[in-house]
């Protein structure tokens, strides 16, 4: 991370991209690497589902590593409940 701030947004404002935004949420960040983990969970707002970003710190950029023919199933049976 070179900026040291990560801004979260959902699609929709993905899809219309105003980066001043006041709904979009910035979370200061030390600048450095960090390998990050996707979890998908049941969201609790009623969303289809939520998305959970675990950082952590590394000391050198980590090795790249995903299931890139992963597809979700988003039933509300296949996602596990969050708690």
């Amino acid at each position: 991370m070179s900026s040291g701030e990560v801004v979260v947004a959902g699609v929709g404002y993905l899809k219309n991209w105003d980066p001043q935004h006041p709904k979009l949420r910035r979370v200061a960040l030390e600048r450095g690497w960090y390998a990050v983990d996707i979890v998908v969970g049941s969201a609790t707002n009623g969303d289809d589902f939520a998305l959970d970003f675990v950082l952590r710190t590394c000391a050198t950029r980590p090795q790249f590593s995903a299931d890139l023919g992963w597809m979700p199933n988003m039933g509300a049976a296949a996602i596990a409940p969050r708690g």
